[in-house]
């Protein structure tokens, strides 16, 4: 690996640890640790989602097509990946009650669903800015 580059991905052994632990914790951990242990990741995808949208505000004012395009594209992948996890995550705490029509996180979900359909969906976006050379690829050019 030269030094211009640097692998952030996991491996499958990494991955599949990662999930052993969790699958312990909601089995080990009392329900209430669990909720807001669920709650923080929430909270972490909903700060991403606020990132994105702020960069793609900044960048929108830029010259270049092509640095607007994949700005906007990498904040609607975000966005509409963190509403659909926090969408399935609110169902989740609260339970059966959170699908009913009488309850507003069903409606939000429902909503949300609807949103990220639009204008493309989270994989349109992602394969449209790995098109683009994703999200920083031509910064480095650029910025030596």
């Amino acid at each position: 690996m030269d030094s211009s580059t640097t692998d952030l991905s996991f491996g499958d052994d990494e991955l599949s640890f990662r999930e052993e632990i969790r699958a312990f914790c909601r089995e080990a951990l009392p329900l209430e640790v669990r909720e807001k242990l669920v709650a923080v990741d929430m909270f972490v995808e909903l700060e991403q989602s606020r990132s994105m949208a702020t960069y793609a505000a900044m960048m929108a004012g830029r010259a270049d097509a092509m640095e607007r395009e994949r700005a906007i594209s990498a904040a609607k992948l975000q966005i509409g990946r963190s509403a659909k996890v926090i969408g399935h995550q609110s169902i989740q705490l609260h339970g059966g009650i959170g699908m009913t029509m009488e309850y507003s996180v069903g409606h939000y979900f429902k909503r949300t669903t609807m949103i990220n359909a639009q204008f493309g969906d989270a994989d349109h976006h992602l394969t449209r800015v790995a098109a683009l050379g994703g999200l920083v690829a031509n910064n480095r050019a650029e910025h030596p």
